[in-house]
């Protein structure tokens, strides 16, 4: 039981520390204009990534999915 509850300490803290360390060492303003606008999108970038493929193969059918997603698309601008 404290080896598991060890492990699991030591994966939380594990996962936390590259959460933390850009927050500790950037403590300034990014000034370049081109790395604020690549960092802003990365969130959307990731999240695209990840669920894109998921969507292509939700169906047994790869054109059924494709007409979803089309689908989807086009209410979502409407």
């Amino acid at each position: 039981m404290v080896r598991t509850l060890l492990a699991v300490c030591f994966m939380a803290f594990v996962s936390y520390l590259p959460r933390v360390l850009p927050m500790a060492f950037m403590q300034k303003r990014i000034q370049s204009r081109f790395l604020r606008s690549f960092l802003y999108y990365v969130p959307f970038a990731v999240l695209g990534a990840m669920t894109f493929p998921r969507i292509l193969y939700s169906t047994g059918n790869f054109y059924s999915s494709l007409l979803g997603m089309s689908v989807a698309l086009i209410l979502a601008f409407l």
